[in-house]
């Protein structure tokens, strides 16, 4: 059951404040995975 309600809450979320938005924040989030990834080849 919470693990629904959480759902609930973050496609509430998602709803809210749209879609494009959290689109860009996973964006962003991707960027800095792969700036860290790169990062971590360079030490080697």
């Amino acid at each position: 059951m919470k693990l629904i309600a959480k759902l609930i809450l973050i496609i509430g979320f998602i709803v809210m404040v749209g879609p494009s938005f959290v689109l860009m924040l996973l964006a962003i989030m991707f960027l800095m995975a792969l700036a860290g990834w790169d990062n971590k080849s360079d030490d080697q």
